[in-house]
């Protein structure tokens, strides 16, 4: 009698993971849907990303990078999403990142095998060689708007970060490659613009 009451309780939770994991595979499948890979980076000719169900994979310099899609997004921190986003260089490869309530964004590096969390979308500079990151997902890293630069070998690093400087960040415009609009919140006033520039030494804001 006890062996049959221990093996009906492990039927029931079996059943239970059974059922559980079906309903992740069919919102997991639902979400590929209305929100999908970028189409232009899955059929890119270098072949860096691949799709495979709930799998999204990245070539790297020896093997792949797998970045795996659970659960039901019911809440914050309920499910993980990822979405190929864009190749940049030929060589990063952007994939935004969802975990129910909160969202973030990785650059992968495909030579060096590294994951740069950037923590929001990447706005390019007109020749591509930088990028800032304005809008920032608390949860991440860092909160704050940050410039990111690559140098003459392709190897990328964030060239200045102003956290907690502005709250609230978002992207306006680039002005060349060595400025940056973007609007903001202070404690003293509502939002309002905020110039970022390189003055040849390195990179500062201040209100406009």
């Amino acid at each position: 009698m006890k062996k049959l009451l221990i093996f009906s309780a492990l039927v029931f939770a079996l059943s239970g993971c059974v059922t559980e994991l079906s309903t992740a595979r069919r919102d997991i499948a639902s979400d590929l849907t209305r929100s999908p890979d970028n189409a232009g980076v899955l059929s890119d000719k270098a072949g860096l990303v691949r799709r495979d169900g709930d799998i999204l994979r990245v070539r790297v310099r020896r093997g792949w990078r797998t970045f795996v899609d659970r659960g039901v997004c019911e809440g914050e921190y309920t499910c993980e999403r990822h979405r190929a986003h864009l190749i940049w260089h030929g060589r990063y490869v952007g994939v935004k990142s969802n975990y129910g309530e909160s969202g973030g964004y990785l650059l992968v590096d495909t030579q060096k095998n590294v994951v740069h969390e950037l923590g929001g979308e990447p706005h390019f500079s007109p020749s591509g060689t930088k990028f800032i990151v304005a809008e920032t997902d608390a949860y991440e890293a860092y909160a704050g708007p940050a410039v990111w630069a690559v140098d003459s070998s392709g190897a990328l690093a964030m060239a200045k970060s102003f956290e907690s400087t502005v709250s609230n960040p978002d992207f306006v415009a680039w002005r060349g490659e060595n400025e940056v609009d973007i609007e903001g919140s202070t404690d003293a006033k509502g939002k309002v613009k905020f110039r970022i520039f390189d003055n040849g030494t390195a990179w500062q804001i201040f209100p406009r």
